[in-house]
C-alpha cells in the first residue's frame, strides 16, 4: 500500500525513534546483527556491482507483489553481478498477519543458514504468489496456530524446510524465541527509523525513487538502472 497510509507508519517511526520494546527489554533502536538491517542481500558481484536496488516490502501487500515480479524480471535482465537487491521485509501494521508473514521468512532464514538470503528470497517469492490467503476479509477467522501452519506450507513448498521444525520456531516467547524473531523485530524498527512509510518503498543507489513504480513496465526499469549499472555507456 502507498502513500494513503504513510501517515500512519510516519507516527509509528517517530515514536520508534523515542522509544522501543525489543525482546522483552526497553531500549534504544538495536543494532541489526545482518547488513541493511537484516535485509535480504541477492549479490553475486558483491562490491563491484555498479548499482544497488533497495525495495522494502510487506509479504501482504498487493504493490509490493506486483513490484516483486518486476524485480524478477529485472534480474533476469542485468543479472546480480552488475547489479545488487537488497529486500526488506517491512509489515506493514494494518495488515493483521503482516508481521507473522515477515517472521516466517527469517524463520526460512535460520533454517536455511547455508543460502539464507536465497532460501528467504524463494519464501518471500512464494508468500507473494498465496498472500490473498491471509488478507484481513480473507482471514478474519483464521486463528493464530491455522496461520502458521499455512505459512509453514509455503515454507516447506519453497524451500522444502521441515514443518516440524519451522512451526517449533513459533512456540516460544521473549527469551526462548531464535534469532528470527530478533531479525524480524529489528528489520521493522531499521525501516522505520529510515522513513519508509509505504510499501513498496524503491530506492536506487540510496536515493528514494518517489514514483509509484509498482506498475512499471521492464522497459521503465531499464530507463531508470542503465544510467546507474552501465555508467560508461553512451547513449
Amino acid at each position: 500500500m502507498l502513500r494513503s497510509h504513510a501517515v500512519m507508519v510516519a507516527v509509528l517511526a517517530s515514536m520508534l525513534s523515542s522509544f522501543t520494546v525489543a525482546d522483552d527489554s526497553c531500549s534504544s533502536l538495536p543494532v541489526p546483527k545482518y547488513a541493511h538491517g537484516n535485509a535480504v542481500v541477492l549479490s553475486e558481484g558483491g562490491t563491484s556491482a555498479s548499482a544497488t536496488l533497495e525495495v522494502y516490502w510487506d509479504l501482504l501487500c498487493p504493490d509490493s507483489r506486483d513490484q516483486s515480479k518486476q524485480v524478477v524480471d529485472v534480474i533476469d535482465h542485468y543479472g546480480l553481478k552488475d547489479l545488487t537487491v537488497i529486500i526488506h521485509p517491512y509489515p506493514l501494521p494494518y495488515h493483521r498477519n503482516g508481521f507473522m508473514a515477515s517472521w516466517a521468512s527469517y524463520i526460512v532464514r535460520s533454517l536455511r543458514p547455508d543460502d539464507a538470503d536465497k532460501a528467504q528470497w524463494a519464501f518471500i517469492r512464494e508468500a507473494f504468489d498465496k498472500q490473498e490467503a491471509l488478507y484481513n476479509v480473507n482471514a478474519e477467522d483464521v486463528t493464530w496456530s491455522q496461520a502458521q501452519k499455512l505459512l509453514a506450507g509455503w515454507a516447506a513448498a519453497s524451500t522444502n524446510v521441515s514443518t516440524t521444525a519451522f512451526l517449533s520456531r513459533f512456540v516460544c516467547n521473549f527469551k526462548t524465541c531464535d534469532d528470527s524473531y530478533s531479525l524480524t523485530n529489528v528489520a521493522f524498527k531499521y525501516g522505520a527509523a529510515h522513513g519508509a512509510a509505504a510499501t513498496p518503498t524503491t530506492l536506487v543507489n540510496g536515493q528514494e525513487i518517489v514514483t509509484d513504480t509498482s506498475s512499471w513496465s521492464l522497459n521503465e526499469w531499464q530507463q531508470l538502472l542503465d544510467p546507474v549499472v552501465f555508467p560508461n555507456r553512451r547513449t
